[in-house]
């Protein structure tokens, strides 16, 4: 695994601490700093928006933990991806392809969170702070990514499984 693919697990991990860290500010601020001079209907609107910003921050920190998590995980990827009862052994160069797919898509998968987070909890921040209703038109946009980083993710797990399992 290469220290490129490492940095990438830290830094996917410091986004979605990050973005959790907004989520509490952004609440805090709303529920206590702006709910004297916010409708009941635009604080419902951020209070929709933090918790889905931090739902999916806390998605993101379990994608870098995978990531992370694999490190650990090359012996055993080099022993299941060999055939069990034969002189066959997975080589270094397989297991760490195999390793690097799987990173690459727990990549995807972090990216797909964060455009979500933005497009989804942005478009409502934005809506309510601004009440320009056009913004509501991204947010299913957002709402769709989220659901496709849930999707790979669940095929990611299932594809190891699969793979590792057999």
């Amino acid at each position: 695994m290469t220290k490129q693919t490492i940095n990438r697990a830290f830094i996917w991990g410091a986004c979605g601490s990050l973005i959790a860290m907004l989520s509490v500010a952004i609440g805090a601020f709303a529920a206590h700093g702006l709910k004297a001079s916010m409708s009941d209907y635009q604080l419902g609107i951020i209070d929709t928006a933090a918790r889905y910003q931090m739902y999916h921050a806390l998605a993101m920190l379990l994608v870098a933990a995978c990531m992370i998590g694999l490190l650990g995980l090359q012996d055993y990827f080099k022993n299941e991806l060999s055939v069990q009862g034969s002189a066959y052994k997975a080589t270094d160069a397989q297991v760490a392809n195999t390793m690097h797919n799987i990173q690459k898509q727990f990549t995807r998968v972090a990216a797909l969170f964060t455009s979500g987070i933005l497009l989804f909890s942005g478009s409502l921040y934005l809506l309510a702070f601004t009440g320009i209703k056009t913004f509501a038109f991204v947010t299913p946009i957002g709402g769709i990514f989220l659901l496709t980083a849930w999707v790979y993710l669940l095929i990611i797990f299932l594809r190891s499984r699969a793979l590792l399992c057999s």
